[in-house]
This record gives structure tokens, C-alpha cells and sequence, in this order.
């Protein structure tokens, strides 16, 4: 990153801690780089310039004591910029909570239709379209319907009605399964095959004689538990498939 530092501008420093050096440009991989800027910015757009988006930042010291994200810098300022999971003592609390309050559902982006395969097998309730809806639209859903966003796109997170989201850090599906698992501690809560992982809609049992004339001969013969997605209509059996996922949730 170049910072031109106009002879009028102030400057104040930032050190960025743990994963949010993932944000940093490779020059300041180390941490600390200082902010020139005009005016009074607020610290959120002052950490959001250096690349860190606000979903990712959990607890902001400025000179020692800690401030939100509305704080404006005066110049001088020395701040420590903060991730989740990062101890800062059992009694502070973030600035804006990891994710929402009720049972987690999130939404992906166009570009992670495998992992959206892999959380809705999980149960959990998670939104994806194969046609990309555009990152207004991800946002306002997200925003109206308390959804984390899952996304390897840092500048859909920066939107301001983004509250919670997770940038991807890994490319392969699996992996990256296993850091949302890690990030929100989802293992606990996992229904498997709670979700359909066609449509998102709820699975639940059927009985055999009421799909029965529908089924290939071989799994008609093979099978006797059933179950279907109660908005498509897709029908699961406990197939080869099924160990192979089952197996994957235990040692995620």
C-alpha cells in the first residue's frame, strides 16, 4: 500500500493483532503502519482504509482505553486494533457481538456453493444462489434477517449493514467448513442433514410406501428409511454418500 501524506494531514498509528494481519498489505505483514488522513475520520473507516473490515474487529484501544467505532482520530493516536477470540480479559466485551443471539444461519456468496453444500448438511440454514445476486442484495438480506456472510470478498463485509460475516481464508470447501465451524464453535449445534442441500428447506422423515413407486428398483430393494425436503420434494437415503458425510461432520 503507498500512504501519500499530504504536509497538512495528521497521522496516527495502528497495530493490527493476530488474524487481522491477514487484512495488511505484505510491507506491514509485522502489524503497525501509520493512517494519515484530513479531517476527523472515524476509527471504522480509518481500520476499514488499511483493509480490515468492521466484522472481523472485536476490540479498538486508542492510547490505553478502549473506544467503539464511532470514535473520531485527532491525530496522534495510538491504536491497537483487536480480532475476536483474542483474550483481552474475561470481563471486556467486543464492541458488536461474533453473531447473533438466536441459532446461527448465514449466507453465502456466489462463489461458495460447496461450502454452502457442506453447512446446510450440518443444519444449519444457510442461503446461496447460483446466480449472483450482487452484494447489495447479499448485504440487505443479511442485514434484515440477522445473517452471517460468508464471503472471500473483503469489500462486500465493509458495507455498513454488514454486521456479521467471516472472510474466508482458504479456497478448498472443506477447509473452509472447518473455519466456520472454528470461528462460531458450531459443532455442538449441529443437526446433520437438517437441511436440504439443494434448496435449503428442512428435511424430515417419510415413510417408504408413500414415495415407493417413485424409487429406482435397486434402492427400493436396498433401502427402508427415507427421508424428503419438505419444500422441493428431494428424497434421501442413508447411501454411501451418507457415511461419507457423516464421517466428514465427526472429524471436522
Amino acid at each position: 500500500m503507498n500512504l501519500f501524506v499530504s504536509i497538512m494531514a495528521r497521522l496516527s498509528e495502528f497495530e493490527f493483532f493476530s488474524s487481522l494481519r491477514y487484512f495488511l498489505p505484505e510491507e506491514f505483514k509485522n502489524g503497525t503502519l501509520e493512517y494519515p488522513f484530513n479531517g476527523s475520520p472515524s476509527v471504522k473507516d480509518a481500520i476499514e482504509a488499511l483493509g480490515a473490515p468492521h466484522t472481523e474487529v472485536a476490540f479498538i484501544i486508542c492510547n490505553g482505553r478502549p473506544v467503539d467505532f464511532t470514535f473520531q482520530l485527532k491525530g496522534g493516536e495510538n491504536i491497537a486494533v483487536y480480532p475476536y477470540h483474542h483474550r483481552r480479559g474475561k470481563t471486556e466485551k467486543p464492541i458488536s457481538p461474533l453473531m447473533p443471539p438466536k441459532r446461527p444461519s448465514f449466507i453465502a456468496d456466489v462463489h461458495l456453493g460447496r461450502l454452502a453444500r457442506f453447512m446446510r448438511v450440518a443444519g444449519f440454514d444457510t442461503l446461496y444462489e447460483k446466480e449472483d445476486p450482487g452484494d447489495e442484495t447479499i448485504a440487505a438480506v443479511a442485514s434484515k434477517e440477522s445473517r452471517i456472510v460468508l464471503t472471500r470478498d473483503v469489500g462486500l463485509l465493509k458495507r455498513s449493514v454488514v454486521h456479521y460475516g467471516y472472510i474466508l481464508r482458504s479456497s478448498s470447501s472443506r477447509l473452509q467448513f472447518s473455519e466456520v465451524v472454528e470461528r462460531y464453535s458450531l459443532k455442538p449445534i449441529f443437526r446433520p442433514f437438517g437441511r436440504c442441500v439443494h434448496c435449503n428447506g428442512l428435511i424430515g422423515k417419510i415413510k417408504k410406501k408413500e414415495i415407493e413407486s417413485s424409487l429406482p428398483e435397486g434402492i427400493r430393494r436396498d433401502f427402508d428409511k427415507f427421508f424428503i425436503c419438505s419444500e422441493c420434494s428431494h428424497v434421501y437415503w442413508e447411501g454411501s454418500h451418507y457415511k461419507r458425510i457423516s464421517d466428514m461432520l465427526k472429524h471436522v
